[in-house]
Parts: C-alpha cells; sequence; structure tokens
C-alpha cells in the first residue's frame, strides 16, 4: 500500500473512530433544552422508512447534546448534534448528524464552523476518493469462426493501437474509443464508437457482451450486462429495431424480425448519478455472420488520492432494536441531500463550550456497517445544536 492509500485509511478510520466514540461515550445532556408551554427548541419530525419518528428535546426523557472533536493530525473538525435519551446515548431511535470540515481554507472558503452558511451539502462517504488516471483494457470479441481481420483503436481521433487488445492509461476526462475491423475473408467492415467520461470521483462503468444465434427461426440474441460495481441497479436496454426496456436483470434475451445491421445500447446508472452508456455493432446475416466488429473493456483507477472531507456531513442512527446505521458506509442515492435553511450562535453548553443552532431538511440513506446491503431512508426537518471552539 503506497503512502497515499495509507494516509486515505488512516483518515477514515480516525473519522470513524471520532463518530463512534462520540456516539456511544456516556455524557450528559450539553444544550440545556427550552421546554416552554409545550414548544420545544430541538426537533426531528420525519420518516425511517416508512414509520413517523417524532424526537423532541426535552420530552419522553430526549435531549439535544452537542459536541466537537478535533484530530490534530488530520487537521479535521466534527461538529455533531445529537438526539438521545439522557439514560443512555445509544437508546433506540437516536439520531446524530456530524459537520466535518478541515482546518484549511480551499479555494477560497473559509474553514472551520464558519463555513456553513444556509445552502446544500454532500454527504461525506468513506468512498470520498479523487481518482487521478485510470487503467483501461479493450477487448476485441472473437468471431464464432475463425477468419483473418485486422484492428485499429482510435482515442479521440488519435490513433492508439492495431492489435485486438490493448491496454492503456487515461487521466478523468471525456473520451471517443472507435474501433475499425476488417475482416479479410468476407471483404467487410464496421467501425464501432463509444463516448464516455471517466470521472475523478466516480469510477463507475458498464458494457455487455452478446452472442448470437442464427440457427433459429428468428435470429436471436443474448446480451450479458457488466458493472463494476456490483449494487443492484436498473438498466434501460435500446436493442436498436425500436423495442426497449428498463429491467435489473443482467441477462437479456431477445429475437429480431429481420436480418439487418442493429446498433443496441445500454443506458446505466451509479448510485451517485453517473449516467453510462455503451454500444455495440449487431450484424445479423446468415451469409456474412462475422462483419460486425465487437468490443468491451474495463477501467480500474490507477492512482488515488485523498478527497478533502470539507464541509461534508455523516448521520448516524440507532433503531429501535438497537441496531446502528451510518450513512458514510456506501454512496447515498441522487435522491439524497442535506439543506441548512439557517445557522445562528445559540447558548453554552454544559461543558462551557460555544454551540451554534441549525434548522436543516435532509434526506439520506443511512448502512450497516455490519451489511452495506441492509439500509434504511431518513428523511424530515432538523432543529439541532453543535458545539465549537
Amino acid at each position: 500500500m503506497n503512502n497515499t492509500l495509507k494516509n486515505k485509511a488512516l483518515l477514515l478510520l480516525t473519522i470513524s473512530a471520532l463518530i463512534l466514540t462520540q456516539f456511544f461515550s456516556c455524557k450528559k445532556k450539553e444544550v440545556t433544552p427550552d421546554v416552554q408551554q409545550g414548544n420545544v427548541t430541538f426537533y426531528f419530525n420525519g420518516r425511517v422508512d416508512d414509520t413517523l419518528l417524532i424526537i423532541e428535546a426535552g420530552k419522553n426523557n430526549y435531549y439535544m447534546y452537542s459536541d466537537v472533536n478535533y484530530d490534530k493530525p488530520f487537521s479535521t473538525y466534527i461538529f455533531s448534534g445529537m438526539f438521545a435519551k439522557e439514560t443512555s446515548s445509544s437508546s433506540p431511535n437516536s439520531i446524530k448528524i456530524s459537520l466535518i470540515d478541515a482546518d484549511t481554507t480551499v479555494n477560497g472558503y473559509p474553514s472551520h464552523i464558519n463555513s456553513y452558511i444556509a445552502g446544500y451539502y454532500n454527504y461525506y462517504n468513506t468512498t470520498d476518493i479523487s481518482i487521478n488516471s485510470y487503467r483501461m483494457k479493450v477487448f476485441a470479441v472473437p468471431s464464432s469462426s475463425p477468419i483473418t481481420a485486422s484492428y485499429q483503436y482510435s482515442i479521440n481521433s488519435n490513433f492508439i493501437s492495431n492489435a485486438p487488445n490493448f491496454t492503456y492509461i487515461l487521466n478523468p476526462g471525456n473520451y471517443t474509443l472507435s474501433q475499425y475491423f476488417y475482416n479479410y475473408q468476407d471483404s467487410c467492415y464496421s467501425i464501432l464508437t463509444n463516448t464516455f467520461y471517466l470521472s475523478p470521483t466516480d469510477s463507475f462503468y458498464a458494457y455487455y457482451r452478446y452472442a448470437i444465434y442464427t440457427n433459429s427461426t428468428l435470429p436471436t440474441v443474448t446480451y450479458s450486462i457488466y458493472t463494476n460495481i456490483p449494487t443492484p441497479y436498473t438498466y434501460t436496454f435500446n436493442f436498436g429495431d425500436g423495442s426497449q426496456t428498463v429491467t435489473s436483470n443482467t441477462y437479456l434475451v431477445h429475437s429480431y424480425s429481420f436480418y439487418n445491421w442493429y446498433t443496441p445500447v445500454l443506458t446505466a446508472q451509479s448510485n451517485n448519478g453517473k449516467i453510462w452508456t455503451f454500444q455495440n455493432n449487431l450484424y445479423l446475416s446468415l451469409l456474412q455472420p462475422n462483419c460486425s466488429g465487437n468490443y468491451y473493456y474495463q477501467f480500474s483507477p490507477n492512482s488515488v488520492g485523498l478527497m478533502t472531507p470539507f464541509s461534508k456531513i455523516i448521520i448516524t442512527y440507532i433503531d429501535e432494536n438497537k441496531v446502528l446505521y451510518r450513512s458514510d458506509i456506501n454512496q447515498q442515492p441522487p435522491t439524497s441531500f442535506f439543506q441548512i435553511q439557517s445557522i445562528s450562535e445559540y447558548k453554552l453548553n454544559e461543558k462551557n463550550q460555544k454551540t451554534k443552532m441549525i434548522v436543516a431538511n435532509l434526506k439520506v440513506r443511512v448502512y450497516s456497517p455490519a451489511n452495506p446491503n441492509v439500509f434504511k431512508d431518513i428523511s424530515g426537518k432538523a432543529v439541532f445544536a453543535v458545539a465549537y471552539f
């Protein structure tokens, strides 16, 4: 493991350890809740999945706890507000909101708690990395019968290779990959082109492979869909003949009415909204079955670095069975958001620390650390307090 990855792992472990320590540590209530004539200052009003959840500090033995931690080796602040019962910080239906910030100035924005103003903020997760380059591997799919053929590949109109398979290093950016395929035996050719975007923060990609069966009554093709991240996805598959399906299946069978040229297109989307398309040439012919070029590719991050956890959010939740969930275990769906409506000075807490009162709307998915495929969706409005130096 190189030093960059070591530092990344250490930082992620440090942040996770600090958050867990804050959540499970025993402490007094740190912001005295205001409960006057039935009104409360601090509360969460929303839903966990389809179940209503209302927590009011000062009622039913719930209190608002504020805290702040500073990780000196990595210059990272964690400002936290937690709704929990006085008897136990790991009480059922406890919610903690953590604001993470780096003790640096990034792109002219102020650091520390002053960087938080009204607006939308991203959720932090342990896959937050910056990808500096990708290793791309391209594979030409062999024809169903032996042929003599030539290949020529170009990227953004620049010649790259004439080998059937090749490896190439690419930086994040937009690319067009083209394959010129010529079959000497049948004197036919095809040109296959795919465009794609390599993101510095999301390595998701998708492709498909196909097999043709021409000995059936109608020409039939099987499609196998692949992604680099094994998470359930919904795919849009256009078969190229006017028919289309939206499915989560990764194996599709389709019969065509005519022998002809087709361009089937796969569209897939990652958990955080990145859209990837992939197409291939498909020539259905009884006389010239090997005239369509056919390739697939694979991408792997070649060099990664840590993304500064600047103004990021983590939500921690303990359900009614005292099972812990966290938002930073996996990527968030595209519909997740955290919106600060207002932030203002509040009273000193019982540690004599300064606090800020924050009003926020949120929608978030929290995952079980024991099994990231187990999750809950939380949405609602929170009025909470965080301590700060």
